[in-house]
């Protein structure tokens, strides 16, 4: 009977990876696209970090009202509701006629992928298997880095060489909306249709989900550890983001093509994901708070080389260094602010870090924005190392326990 169980829980923790992964692919080509697109329709550096702000913005505003739902009703209707929103910002982005309009769609865009990855990551907090089910998350999260910017990064390459007579990010944006649809329907079809998680968790039953009472959410950003957890998310998550966003921007200023500029963003997501498949090992080795820390070093100190050196073949070493660090990063710190909320608060504990993260992507891109107007592009990733490193700081001073 336990072993018929198993079976059955397989297939809809496949179908939450697949619909992730069409998502995450969705989201990853969208992001840098966005950035070439506002320097198409004639947007300054600046105007690339508004862009990118505006995504964050109301994502900020909605986490922790959504999580406080999500631990009250369930997660399966925001991720249907977020896979609409995030395809009709896909859509609205492909006519979008300004930089204007290309912030508010882009905003919209961002609301989905609020929802998306919440609920779905709402599923996973609630399992009893919290590390291997955020390993999972975190890996198809990383193929969904990987692919997204060898899509757009392809589309856009053959847009320059007049294949697509100058249609590539339009077409970007199309792809991506098909993508979300088609994660919608997979999910309508197969999310919450049998036991996912494990016995006694409710988060991928098909029995209507109980009414839970959320913890306030003083309770759980006082919890021990959490702010340590936060501060840590909020500069890996960043970290991240600003990488995306203006490496395109640096490819323009060192006369670097889009399809390189897509091939260095998914070599950093492919070192990502190699190193989310071996966390575990690395884990029993040495423990996470080790962990975390060497690899926030490792990877700030690689954001530094990027600043530094023009070869692309550097440039590349450098990002396939960061990468690997910045892949340890999300799943460590997602389990840990799951491990530290009450119980019937992870979802709200979800919001919190994940308005943490967003406030982080509506300030640090504003100001980054300005420095990069001033001193180059480059000085961008010189912030980033330092932000890293500093959270590498508060890290190793953190109570997050050595056990595995």
């Amino acid at each position: 009977m336990i072993e018929a169980r198993s079976r059955r829980g397989r297939s809809p923790d496949l179908v939450r990876l697949f619909v992730l992964l069409a998502a995450g692919i969705s989201i990853q080509a969208v992001r840098p696209t966005a950035s070439y697109r506002t320097l198409e329709l004639g947007g300054t550096a600046v105007a690339v970090g508004l862009v990118v702000a505006s995504s964050a913005t109301l994502s900020a505003i909605a986490a922790v009202p959504f999580g406080r739902i999500i631990d009250r009703v369930g997660p399966r209707k925001f991720l249907l509701g977020g896979l609409t929103v995030l395809t009709s910002g896909a859509v609205l982005s492909a006519i979008a006629p300004s930089v204007p309009a290309l912030a508010g769609s882009v905003g919209v865009f961002g609301l989905g992928q609020l929802a998306t990855v919440l609920a779905l990551q709402t599923i996973t907090a609630d399992r009893s298997d919290r590390y291997r089910g955020f390993a999972r998350f975190t890996v198809a999260a990383g193929l969904g880095q990987t692919l997204g910017p060898l899509m757009a990064g392809w589309l856009l390459g053959l847009s320059l060489s007049g294949t697509l007579e100058g249609r590539g990010t339009t077409i970007v944006f199309a792809v991506a909306a098909l993508l979300g649809f088609i994660g919608l329907v997979v999910a309508t079809w197969g999310v919450g249709r049998g036991p996912a998680a494990p016995e006694g968790s409710w988060a991928g039953s098909s029995v209507a989900a109980p009414v839970r009472t959320a913890a306030p959410v003083r309770t759980i950003v006082r919890s021990s550890g959490m702010p340590q957890a936060l501060t840590t998310s909020v500069a890996m998550h960043s970290a991240v983001d600003l990488l995306i966003a203006y490496l395109p921007v640096v490819g323009e200023a060192r006369e670097i093509a889009p399809t390189t500029i897509g091939i260095l963003l998914s070599l950093r997501a492919a070192s990502g994901l190699l190193s989310r498949m071996t966390m575990t090992a690395m884990l029993r080795q040495v423990g996470r708070r080790p962990l975390l820390f060497g690899a926030m070093v490792v990877s700030g100190l690689a954001v530094l080389g990027i600043a530094l050196v023009s070869p692309v073949w550097s440039i590349a070493a450098f990002m396939i260094v960061a990468g690997f660090g910045l892949g340890i990063g999300a799943p460590i710190t997602l389990a840990w602010v799951a491990m530290q909320a009450p119980e019937g608060g992870r979802g709200t504990a979800m919001a919190v870090r994940v308005t943490g993260n967003r406030l982080g992507q509506v300030v640090l891109p504003v100001a980054v924005g300005g420095l990069a107007s001033v001193l180059g592009p480059g000085a961008v990733f010189v912030f980033v190392a330092g932000m890293l490193l500093g959270g590498a700081a508060v890290v190793r001073a953190s109570p997050l326990g050595e056990a595995t």
